[in-house]
């Protein structure tokens, strides 16, 4: 039996529940962003059922999106 050892060039797969958290919505509100796939940081799937997020597509699309306040 081989162990295998994370190493730290591997990703960080992160759940939906771990990045609505982190993004302060819900759990269906992604959901929504997967189905309509107009919004929302890139996705994997595994399989038919499990939905991961890359830590560094998470930050990507909030880098992405982030906006400087216009000054009146």
């Amino acid at each position: 039996m081989t162990q295998q050892t994370k190493t730290s060039d591997s990703p960080k797969l992160l759940t939906s529940q771990q990045v609505a958290e982190m993004l302060g919505v819900t759990e269906w509100c992604l959901r929504n962003w997967r189905h309509l796939g107009t919004n929302g940081p890139k996705f994997i799937k595994l399989g038919d059922r499990f939905i991961r997020y890359r830590q560094s597509d998470v930050e990507a699309w909030l880098s992405k999106n982030e906006r400087t306040p216009v000054e009146v």
